[in-house]
């Protein structure tokens, strides 16, 4: 195994070790500032390695669901060492569900598939867009950014600050957001109190690419 995925594997782990909260929401979808031109290298989507997830709680306590969708496409653009954006596609058609081993009985499981949260026939096209990325190092939770995100899901497009781990090279670029995010998932229509589940979710992401050869 090489030592770029050993590293990508270690911050994967680290992910679940991290409880600061370190972004934040308005929801309020953020003006796309990236344009590549000629000194932007292109990076390819590593569909094996990028993923979107939701942690999803009961609202009687108890351990949450993962729900988890893969990012098949998209390009990520660079500049020396430096991140600077780009936009993934995320498949909300092939959702898959981790279950804890006991729920409280008024949760609904399959509510989670359901037209009121992340059924598929409402979504239309999800996207995840980076409009811009700071510089924000945090020793406690390993980021090294703010990421501005566009997440688009149920046709509503909302604006997030994610902090993330961003390591770039000269053949790959890894992504992955750190610490716990909170999300409303009531803010892309979903109603997740019918089905027993708490209307905030723990969103995580991560994103691999690979260089775009010419």
């Amino acid at each position: 195994m090489s030592k770029f995925r050993n590293f990508v594997s270690l911050f994967i782990l680290a992910f679940s070790l991290f409880s600061c909260p370190s972004g934040s929401n308005n929801y309020s979808a953020h003006r796309s500032g990236y344009k590549p031109d000629s000194k932007a290298v292109a990076y390819q989507i590593y569909p094996m390695q990028s993923q979107l997830f939701f942690s999803v709680y009961p609202q009687i306590q108890g351990a949450p669901a993962l729900v988890r969708a893969n990012i098949e496409k998209g390009t990520l653009y660079a500049e020396g060492d430096e991140l600077r954006g780009g936009e993934v596609a995320i498949n909300m058609g092939a959702l898959t569900l981790e279950m804890p081993e006991a729920l409280p009985d008024n949760t609904n499981l399959s509510d989670l598939k359901g037209k009121n949260m992340f059924g598929t026939a409402a979504f239309g096209e999800a996207t995840a867009e980076i409009a811009k990325i700071t510089s924000a190092f945090n020793e406690k939770t390993g980021s090294t950014h703010l990421i501005a995100l566009n997440l688009k899901l149920r046709k509503k497009n909302r604006g997030l600050q994610v902090p993330a781990r961003i390591i770039v090279n000269k053949e790959h670029i890894a992504l992955m957001s750190v610490g716990v995010f909170k999300v409303d998932l009531t803010e892309w229509g979903m109603r997740p109190e019918g089905g027993g589940w708490q209307k905030e979710a723990v969103l995580s992401l991560q994103i691999r690419g690979d260089l775009l050869k010419k």
